[in-house]
């Protein structure tokens, strides 16, 4: 076998010939390197560090103008947890409405109405609650005057216990105006 590279062999061959086309291969090589595989890789990760950059400046934007609608910070953060304690009474884990019976029984007793009956309705096909909490409807039908019904309507916004009226309805009665009110109570759901 005969090797170029042993003894004076090497001379025979002219620098041309066996430097510069390894040199261009090697350059097209490595261009072809640079183009296929690190040129998108640098740009998918620009791309990737500018949407995270942009997203924090969003937030910083966002915190400062929360800071600004709100420069006390102590008596926000008062506020927000008397209003968690407010959502956390007004959502009991339990599902007895006997308290909450009993506030209606108040509240007519208050504003002078007879009540002619509570009774739970059937649920309706879609539960609002959401996953933390059920819903339960219930139907109360009252007797007295109309200002007397207003007061309680806003009582009952102001009861313990978080509620949703569905539907309101008058009717005209020689006793007195007849009043159903369909609401629906709500309770946090406990897992055990």
């Amino acid at each position: 076998m005969f090797n170029l590279f042993a003894g004076d062999s090497y001379r025979l061959l002219t620098r041309k010939n066996y430097i510069y086309p390894l040199i261009a291969a090697g350059s097209l090589v490595l261009l072809g390197f640079n183009m296929v595989v690190l040129y998108p890789y640098v740009a998918a990760v620009v791309a990737t560090d500018q949407a995270a950059v942009d997203q924090l400046a969003d937030q910083v934007k966002s915190m400062q103008e929360f800071q600004a609608s709100q420069p006390d910070g102590e008596k926000y953060s008062r506020e927000l947890t008397k209003n968690y304690e407010r959502v956390q009474q007004l959502l009991p884990p339990d599902q007895a409405m006997g308290s909450f019976f009993q506030e209606i029984e108040e509240y007519a007793a208050l504003n002078q109405l007879d009540i002619m009956g509570i009774k739970p309705t059937a649920p309706s096909q879609t539960d609002t609650g959401g996953p933390d909490s059920s819903e339960v409807q219930l139907e109360i039908k009252l007797r007295g005057e109309y200002f007397s019904l207003l007061k309680f309507m806003k009582s009952l916004q102001q009861a313990h216990r978080f509620n949703r009226l569905n539907r309101f309805s008058l009717k005209y009665s020689p006793q007195g105006l007849e009043c159903q009110i369909n609401i629906s109570i709500f309770n946090k759901v406990v897992e055990k």
